[in-house]
C-alpha cells in the first residue's frame, strides 16, 4: 500500500508550530523580527517527490528492498513531502524541516517505535559563528557522508546508489566548521550512532572531513567511526564498531559532460572474548557520467560495486562482519534520463540491474535470486 497522505495538513501545522517554538526558546530567537528586516535572511524550502517503480522479480511483499526513493513495486506513491525553513543572521544560522513519505519511513526504520516519531524530522539544527572562520553547530543534521543527497531531486539518478544507501542519512550531535580559505572547509563532528537517535545516542560517533568547491567542481575526503551493533554490547562481548574512509569528486568536462566518482574503504571490528578481535573489511566504488543532450534533457550512466570480506559471526540476532548486506559482493548498473523544463520541476526515469554473488532478492513465488532488474519513474517539484 502507498504511504498515507491524510496527515499532510497536520504535518504543515506541526512544522510551523515547531519553528515558532524554536525561535522563541533558542539562540535563534533573533529570527523572530524577520518581518521587520533587521539583517535576517529566511528561506523557505519545500519539495514533493513521487514515483512509480517496477521490480522484475515481482516480490510478494511489495517492497523493493535496498531502495529509499522508490521502495515499492507497482505503486504510485510519495517518496517524500518536505517543508522547512533556513534562516541566517550575521552571527547565527539554522534549519528546521519536517517531512513524510516512503523515504523517511525507510531511512528511520532502525529507530524504535515511539514515544517520539523521529521520522517526522528531516533536519533541526542551529549554529553560531564564533569567529570570522569558525562556526559551531548542534542538532539533527543530514549526514555529510557520500556524494548523493537525501533527496532524489539533488542526485543524478532517481534510485539511490548502493554506497549511498549503506551510509547514514542523519547524525545527531555537535560539529565545528573551519573555513581554511575561500574554497576549502575543515569539519569535525561528534554524534550519536550512525542513523540512530535512540539506539545509540551517546556521543560515540566521530566524523572528520575536508571538502571544497573550487572552480573545477566539488570534492571531499572524510573519516568516520561509529558503534554499529548496540545490541552486541548488551550481549556482553564488547563493542562492534565501523570505520570508514570515504572520498568523492564531481567535475564538468567540456561544455556538456560531467564526471563523478566515489570510493570507500572500511571495516567492522568486534571483540570475541577479552583479547580476540575480529576485523571484516569492505571496499566500494561508484562511477558517474552525465551528458547534457539538449537544453532541458540529461542522460546519466552509473556503475557501482560493493565488496565485504573477512570473518562472520552470528551474535545477538545479527551477522557481524557483513555490515550492509548478507552477501560478499553486490553491484549495479543504472541508466537514467531526465527532463527538467524548469529549475523547479523534473521527471526522471531509471533502468537498473542489480547483481549479487548469492541469492538475496525476493521473487514472487517466495524464492530468492541474485539478479534484480528494476524500472523507476520519478517526479519532483521544488519551491
Amino acid at each position: 500500500m502507498a504511504y498515507p497522505t491524510t496527515r499532510l495538513p497536520r504535518l504543515l501545522i506541526s512544522s510551523l508550530a515547531l519553528w515558532v517554538g524554536l525561535c522563541a526558546t533558542s539562540p535563534l530567537s533573533a529570527l523572530v523580527p524577520l518581518v521587520k528586516g533587521g539583517g535576517v535572511e529566511v528561506r523557505l524550502d519545500a519539495t514533493a517527490e513521487a514515483f512509480i517503480a517496477f521490480d522484475g522479480n515481482r516480490p510478494r511483499h511489495g517492497r523493493i528492498d535496498g531502495r529509499i526513493f522508490d521502495p515499492r513495486h507497482g505503486e504510485f506513491a510519495l517518496s517524500d513531502v518536505m517543508f522547512g525553513f533556513e534562516a541566517e543572521t550575521a552571527k547565527t544560522s539554522g534549519r528546521i524541516a519536517v517531512w513524510r513519505g516512503w523515504t523517511p519511513t525507510v531511512i528511520y526504520g532502525g529507530e524504535p517505535a515511539g514515544p517520539i516519531d523521529w521520522s517526522l524530522l528531516q533536519e533541526a539544527w542551529g549554529a553560531v559563528r564564533a569567529t570570522e572562520s569558525l562556526t559551531l553547530g548542534a542538532g539533527l543534521f543530514s549526514s555529510p557522508i557520500g556524494l548523493e543527497s537525501t533527496f532524489a531531486r539533488d542526485n543524478w539518478c532517481w534510485s539511490s546508489s548502493q554506497l549511498n544507501l549503506a551510509m547514514p542519512f542523519y547524525l545527531t550531535g555537535t560539529r565545528a566548521q573551519l573555513a581554511v580559505d575561500k574554497t576549502t572547509t575543515l569539519e569535525a563532528g561528534l554524534y550519536g550512532g550512525w542513523t540512530r537517535n535512540v539506539a545509540s545516542n551517546i556521543p560515540s560517533t566521530f566524523v572528520v572531513r575536508v571538502f571544497g568547491a573550487p572552480d573545477w567542481g566539488i570534492w571531499q575526503v572524510l573519516i568516520s567511526g561509529a558503534p554499529t551493533r548496540p545490541g552486541v554490547s548488551v550481549a556482553g562481548v564488547g563493542m562492534a564498531r565501523g570505520w570508514l574512509l570515504d572520498a568523492f569528486f564531481s567535475a564538468p568536462v567540456g561544455g556538456r559532460l560531467e564526471l563523478a566518482a566515489q570510493a570507500q574503504l572500511g571495516a567492522e571490528t568486534w571483540t570475541r572474548g577479552r583479547r580476540d578481535m575480529a576485523l571484516a573489511p569492505w571496499a566500494a566504488a561508484t562511477l558517474y557520467a552525465r551528458l547534457a543532450l539538449a537544453p532541458h534533457w540529461k542522460a546519466t550512466a552509473r556503475a557501482e560495486v560493493f565488496w565485504q570480506g573477512g570473518p562472520k559471526q552470528q551474535l545477538a540476532g545479527e551477522t557481524l562482519g557483513r555490515l550492509w548486506w548478507p552477501v560478499d559482493t553486490i553491484g549495479a548498473a543504472t541508466l537514467s534520463a531526465e527532463w527538467r523544463p524548469t529549475p523547479q520541476f523534473l521527471i526522471r526515469a531509471d533502468l537498473r540491474m542489480d547483481v549479487a554473488d548469492a541469492a538475496m532478492f525476493d521473487v514472487h513465488d517466495g524464492s530468492s535470486t541474485g539478479i534484480r532488474p528494476t524500472a523507476s519513474l520519478g517526479v519532483a517539484w521544488t519551491l
